[in-house]
């Protein structure tokens, strides 16, 4: 038994030193070991770091710092990677990483925030050994990244002085008239039939030809000069769905019934199914594909109904149009433009939920999109999308506020929609802190006062009505389904109709009428007053 206990402890010896093998080669280029690049660069990247937390240019004086630089470049990838050479010594891929984080010379939020990537990779690394070179650095690793998060929260504060909100006008170019080059282009087929009998004729075809190619290019022309031409479905508002190839045959039963209810409000309908930008390259959140389908396809609506395919409206609300409850004020607001943005309001202790939102095409509808958009490159927002979503919604207020005279937002929230140290999102903090900068900016929650963003108060309407501890026992006019644990089975369900009926709209009309009759739609119900402890925030 003291035979193989020795055994076994060799054996776990041995695995320990290959483990940690920071005496073997390292970097090919300089020949170092690990223990050599450990030894040269710990105190120079320490010297970064204090100055990449004070905001301060590079420490140039250490005469280690530009070859240690230049070392950690070439070794980032391996430690991205956490290849082999990271297995045998950690400590030195944790270093790497911490000094290109501490070097890393951004110049937007977008590559502020990748920077703050690196950080959080070395903090993995700190798990598999007791560190000997960078002790210093681990203990202040949780300062560095908030440090790292203020800056890139300043950067785009900076980034937003440069932005205006654009002038509430409604960005649709006048219709084609009767009569006007272009308006009576189309060929019949029986004037195709006609022309083909006799060479006089299609002489004469070819004349008309001729007439219209030149109809064409004035109308190519107009086309330049007035930016686009009325499309037939610009005065049509359309719902707009987007789902992975991959989650369609799940989708499907829900994705039927939001086609039914387009129809029933003489809606179009939208089921984008390319994943192209959120795939390879890209590799982007799956929630980010309706966004860039909307920027896409929003300029041929009048507006679109952006929805999630994990919600449904509620049977005995179906008569009720959410386009037109989100796409106008409330009687008491007179404001001459209607809404650009509409979204359910969200008040202390819910967090914001962008499952239903509604945006129109003008100039400010399109700024908020595009303002929505860019922040897809930044790395690892809080809650995918919906980080990006909420501190877009606290710019065009702010933007909105400052074009009033008032005083407007500097992006403080934005330093929690990244992760911390630790690769954790602070949920908690960064809805505090939107409550306080939305009430700031725009009035406290049932009685905003933007003029760009509609927030439909849930106590009247309640249009997206989040399914979570409450579950169904407040009325609303939609359920929302929302998190990664839900019962497609269940939901279908609680709707009421089989998954084979769902895909006619006739039966679906029968059911939704029938349900109708039996009980009163109730669309709003009581603001969640406290979340099911321990929650704070739900």
């Amino acid at each position: 038994m003291l035979f193989v206990f020795w055994l076994l402890l060799g054996v776990l010896t041995q695995r320990c030193t290959e483990s940690w093998a920071c005496h073997e080669l390292f970097d090919e280029e300089s020949s170092a070991s690990g223990h050599q690049f450990l030894a040269l660069c710990s105190e120079a990247t320490f010297a970064a770091a204090a100055a990449a937390n004070e905001g301060t240019g590079l420490p140039l004086e250490q005469p280690e710092l530009l070859g240690c630089v230049a070392a950690s470049a070439r070794l980032m990838d391996s430690a991205l990677e956490g290849d082999e050479k990271c297995t045998r010594c950690p400590e030195g891929c944790a270093l790497v990483l911490l000094l290109q984080g501490a070097t890393y010379q951004y110049d937007s939020v977008q590559t502020c925030s990748h920077s703050v990537m690196f950080y959080i990779r070395a903090n993995m690394y700190f798990k598999d050994f007791e560190p000997h070179w960078t002790s210093d650095l681990k203990d202040n690793l949780h300062a560095l990244v908030n440090s790292r998060r203020g800056q890139c929260a300043q950067m785009r504060s900076k980034e937003l002085d440069q932005e205006s909100l654009p002038l509430g006008f409604d960005a649709v170019s006048a219709p084609v008239p009767q009569g006007a080059p272009g308006s009576h282009l189309q060929e019949t087929s029986v004037t195709r039939s006609r022309a083909e009998g006799s060479v006089s004729k299609r002489e004469k075809s070819k004349a008309i030809l001729v007439r219209r190619a030149s109809q064409s290019r004035r109308l190519c022309k107009q086309k330049r000069e007035e930016g686009k031409i009325r499309p037939k479905t610009k005065d049509v508002v359309a719902v707009l769905i987007a789902a992975t190839p991959s989650m369609l045959k799940v989708y499907q039963p829900f994705i039927n019934l939001w086609r039914c209810y387009a129809v029933r409000h003489n809606l179009a309908f939208i089921l984008e199914t390319d994943d192209t930008d959120v795939s390879a390259p890209f590799h982007r959140a799956p929630n980010w594909m309706r966004w860039f389908a909307a920027r896409r396809y929003i300029k041929f609506y009048k507006a679109l109904l952006v929805v999630d395919p994990d919600q449904f409206v509620v049977p005995e609300c179906w008569n009720i149009s959410i386009v037109e409850l989100a796409g106008s004020w409330n009687s008491s607001d007179l404001y001459s433009q209607l809404p650009d943005v509409a979204t359910r309001d969200f008040g202390k202790p819910q967090t914001l939920n962008n499952g239903m939102v509604f945006i129109r095409d003008s100039p400010r509808g399109m700024f908020f999109l595009e303002q929505l958009l860019l922040k897809a490159s930044w790395m690892q927002t809080i809650e995918k999308d919906q980080g990006a979503f909420d501190e877009t919604v606290l710019e065009v207020l702010s933007l909105e506020a400052k074009a009033r005279g008032k005083e407007g937002y500097d992006s403080e929230c934005a330093q929690y929609i990244f992760p911390n140290f630790a690769g954790n999102h602070e949920v908690g903090r960064y809805a505090l802190c939107w409550w306080r900068a939305s009430e700031e900016l725009a009035g406290p929650f049932g009685a905003r006062t933007s003029q760009v963003i509609r927030f439909v108060d849930p106590r009247i309407a309640d249009i997206n009505h989040v399914v979570g501890f409450r579950g169904l026992s407040d009325p609303a006019i939609l359920y929302h389904f929302a998190g990664r644990s839900k019962d497609w089975g269940e939901m279908l369900a609680t709707f009421g109709l089989e998954r084979r009926n769902t895909c006619d709209c006739a039966k679906v009309f029968e059911h939704v009428d029938r349900r109708a009759l039996e009980r009163a739609c109730v669309p709003g119900g009581p603001a969640v007053q406290e979340c099911e402890p321990p929650e704070v925030v739900c």
